[in-house]
């Protein structure tokens, strides 16, 4: 649970702008994807206001690109020429 501090000393007005930031930004990898995935084969991309800021073919160095107040505000996802992996999730 966010505490309601952080709230105050963030502002919910920029929250909430940050979040449709993001939510631009992944609707825009969404509907691109396959003009990314045919320009940026099998990478993680980083993407800010439906434009994509930086590429690499691992995270880590995807991160490293990036510097942080940049890392707070863009849509992170990957490419893949192939068959997308499957992700199973179970409770035990």
């Amino acid at each position: 649970m966010v505490s309601p501090d952080l709230f105050e000393l963030i502002g919910i007005d920029t929250i909430a702008g940050d979040l449709k930031r993001f939510r631009s930004s992944a609707e825009y990898f969404e509907r691109n994807y396959q003009q990314l995935r045919e320009q940026y084969p099998d990478m993680w991309l980083a993407v800010q206001e439906r434009e994509v800021v930086a590429y690499h073919k691992t995270y880590n160095g995807l991160l490293q690109q990036l510097d942080m107040d940049v890392r707070k505000s863009v849509y992170v996802n990957r490419t893949y020429t192939g068959k997308q992996p499957t992700i199973i999730l179970s409770a035990a």
